[in-house]
């Protein structure tokens, strides 16, 4: 997985995340996890950690001070998770 963070957000133009100005070293060093599940379980699956993280996590005031969070697959549709 993938952390990127991008210079613009906007819920009307789906190419946002192309605009990143940083992928926090993610790229180069994803995070990975072992799991058997269809590409549509491990999705729904981390969705609900995030929305968990957004809803009790230590730095969840940080992510919800920006314009907007959300989760998918590289050349995918996001799921918005969060929006100001």
């Amino acid at each position: 997985m993938e952390l990127i963070g991008a210079s613009r957000f906007d819920l009307e133009a789906p190419d946002w995340p192309c605009d990143e100005v940083t992928n926090f070293m993610t790229r180069e060093t994803p995070f990975r996890w072992r799991d058997s599940a269809k590409w549509d379980s491990v999705l729904q699956n981390m969705m609900g950690v995030l929305q968990n993280y957004l809803q009790t996590g230590q730095h969840a005031d940080l992510l919800k001070s920006k314009s907007g969070v959300g989760i998918g697959f590289v050349d995918g549709d996001i799921e918005i998770l969060f929006h100001q």
